[in-house]
C-alpha cells in the first residue's frame, strides 16, 4: 500500500463493520485501502469516529458474549465418523458436549463465592530488601505452588525471589525448610 488515503464515509462504514466482526485492526484497514497508522490519526483527530470505533469493538465484544453463553446453555456439536472393525461404516456419531471450565468460568464471573483469590505482592523498600506479602490465600503450600509456577514462566520473577530469598522462605514456611520444595 502506497499511503493513506481519504477515509470516505463508505470506507468508514466498511471498516468500522469489519471491527465489530472481529477482525484486527490491521486486517479491517487493508480491506479498505488504508494504513493502519492513518486511521490511529484520524481517530485521534475525530471524536465522533473514535466513539464509534469503540463502539465497533463492543460489537464485537458482545458477539463472544452472546457465543459464551450459547455454549453454556447448548454445548457443543462434534460429529465422529464412526470405524467398526478398522473401516469405516459411512456413519457418523454426532456427540454434544459441554465444558465444566466455561461454566465454571461464568459463575466465577457472576458469583464472587465461585472465584479463587489469590494475590502475591511485591514491595521493594530503601535497602533493596524485597518482601513477598501474601494476602487472601492462607495456605504456605499453595502459595509455595503459585510462585514456583509463576518463576517457571516469568524469569524476572524468578530473578526477584532469588535474589530476595523468598522462595526459601515460602518454602520453609510450606515444610519444606530451606531452599527445596516441601
Amino acid at each position: 500500500m502506497s499511503g493513506p488515503t481519504k477515509l470516505t464515509e463508505s470506507r468508514r462504514a466498511e471498516f468500522l463493520g469489519h471491527l465489530a466482526a472481529g477482525w484486527s485492526i490491521t486486517k479491517a484497514a487493508a480491506a479498505v485501502g488504508l494504513n493502519r497508522a492513518y486511521l490511529h490519526q484520524v481517530r485521534t483527530a475525530d471524536p465522533e469516529f473514535d466513539a464509534a470505533w469503540a463502539d465497533a469493538q463492543e460489537q464485537f465484544a458482545d458477539s463472544l458474549r452472546d457465543e459464551w453463553r450459547r455454549r453454556i446453555r447448548e454445548g457443543s456439536v462434534s460429529e465422529k465418523d464412526i470405524v467398526f472393525m478398522g473401516a469405516l461404516t459411512g456413519e457418523t456419531q454426532r456427540t454434544r458436549e459441554f465444558s465444566d471450565t466455561v461454566l465454571l468460568r461464568e459463575l466465577q464471573r457472576l458469583d464472587s463465592t465461585y472465584r479463587t483469590e489469590s494475590r502475591i505482592q511485591v514491595d521493594q523498600n530503601v535497602s533493596g530488601a524485597v518482601s513477598v506479602v501474601h494476602a487472601a490465600m492462607a495456605d504456605p503450600q499453595q502459595l509455595y505452588e503459585v510462585l514456583r509456577v509463576r518463576m517457571q514462566h516469568d524469569p524476572t520473577f524468578r530473578a526477584l525471589l532469588f535474589s530476595a530469598g523468598a522462595l526459601d522462605a515460602v518454602a520453609e514456611l510450606a515444610g519444606g525448610g530451606e531452599g527445596g520444595a516441601p
